[in-house]
């Protein structure tokens, strides 16, 4: 590695005179990958003199050391071992531990900033023989499931197309989206799914008999292919949720002990399976089912709220930071803790873009909230200012 003479300067300073050094100075240093590899090398150099000869004095290591300046070509490189020698000849086993410091820094930087970013479209297809492949916004797809059907890659995700030749197969995919991460897909009969964060749906790659049913865990919106002749069915933590051609959101991540179905147009019917209870919604309505009873309610919502998630943001309308954190931990994979229950049940209201880091996102709800973040890696602490 090529180091530059004022970032050799640098570390000899941080290494000997640190309480002279500015701390925001210090780490944007430090941010450098190459900054933290040359206080390493210099380590790597006094252990290798040092290595068996733990009696070895002062000036016997400095001749050694001597000894390996003058075998270098370069003028540069004299200079850079010579500086190397009077750091270790001033700080002898300080160095060791300072380095182990600024790698743990270093890496705990790293980790801070992957906890910072934002999920991105990724999944993985589990196939009818078993096959896993796992699906991000560079793979490329084009696979023949069968004599009828083949999948491949779209502009946003991936697409099942038929040719209508040959025996249908009754053979089921599944597509599973990780804790930050989200996916588009589209259905043989023509249905389009957006598949939020830690989510999973069953489907049929080609769907058989008078039903088009599908099976959902986590959150998705669906854009149904009309078919009078074939019900769409979504089937859910104990419910029913059939469509002809309509466009929807579902929600059964159960935060709150609830099952959300949004309608965006069209017409829905909702079948609870614990009472049999069944209620149809009209545009603009919710249906809410109580998990544990079946309960069904209807609702008239801010639909916006419920399905911008598949636009690139979140909306918060009054709710609970607990739920709040809840979205987000799907989406940026972290986990949360509170310095007591009851900074669970503030509340925040705004509107967030899904792709801003979190540091951003935590500083506009810190701005309206008397709440604080202390975040260390994946691991997010809050509160009470």
């Amino acid at each position: 590695m090529d180091y530059r003479d004022d970032d050799i300067e640098f570390a000899n300073r941080l290494l000997t005179r640190r309480e002279e050094l500015d701390d925001e100075e210090v780490t944007a240093w430090l941010k450098e990958k190459d900054h933290v590899e040359l206080l390493e090398e210099i380590a790597a150099i006094r252990q290798k003199l040092t290595e068996g000869e733990s009696q070895i004095n002062d000036e016997d290591e400095y001749r050694r050391l001597e000894e390996n300046i003058y075998d270098q070509k370069s003028r540069r490189m004299t200079l850079r071992w010579s500086i190397a020698a009077s750091i270790i000849l001033l700080v002898g086993l300080f160095v060791g531990r300072t380095i182990n410091d600024v790698r743990d820094m270093h890496e705990e930087q790293l980790l801070t900033k992957s906890v910072m970013q934002p999920g991105t479209s990724k999944a993985i297809l589990m196939m009818a023989n078993g096959e896993k492949v796992v699906l991000d916004q560079e793979q490329k797809l084009d696979i023949q499931l069968n004599e009828r059907v083949r999948v491949a890659s779209s502009g946003q995700g991936i697409v099942y197309e038929g040719n209508g030749k040959g025996e249908v197969k009754e053979e089921y995919n599944k597509l599973v989206t990780p804790t930050g991460g989200e996916y588009f897909l589209t259905l043989s009969d023509g249905t389009r799914v957006f598949l939020n964060a830690a989510s999973e749906l069953k489907y049929p790659v080609e769907f058989v008999g008078g039903k088009r049913v599908v099976d959902l865990d986590g959150e998705a919106y669906f854009e149904v292919r009309k078919d009078s002749l074939r019900p769409f069915i979504v089937r859910v933590n104990g419910a029913e949720v059939t469509v002809l051609g309509t466009s929807f959101n579902v929600n059964t991540y159960g935060d709150d002990g609830l099952i959300y179905t949004t309608l965006v147009n069209g017409s829905v019917r909702i079948l609870s399976e614990k009472n049999g209870q069944e209620e149809v919604l009209t545009p603009g309505m919710q249906g809410v089912m109580n998990i544990q009873t079946g309960q069904l309610t209807v609702r008239e919502v801010d639909v916006e709220s419920y399905v911008t998630w598949r636009e690139g943001r979140f909306v918060f309308r009054t709710m609970t930071l607990d739920l709040i954190m809840r979205q987000l931990q799907r989406w940026y994979d972290f986990e949360v803790f509170y310095q007591n229950p009851e900074l669970k049940e503030y509340e925040f209201r705004g509107v967030i873009k899904r792709d801003m880091d979190l540091d951003k996102v935590l500083s506009v709800i810190k701005a309206t909230t008397n709440v604080d973040f202390e975040v260390k890696g994946k691991v997010i602490t809050i509160i009470k200012r």
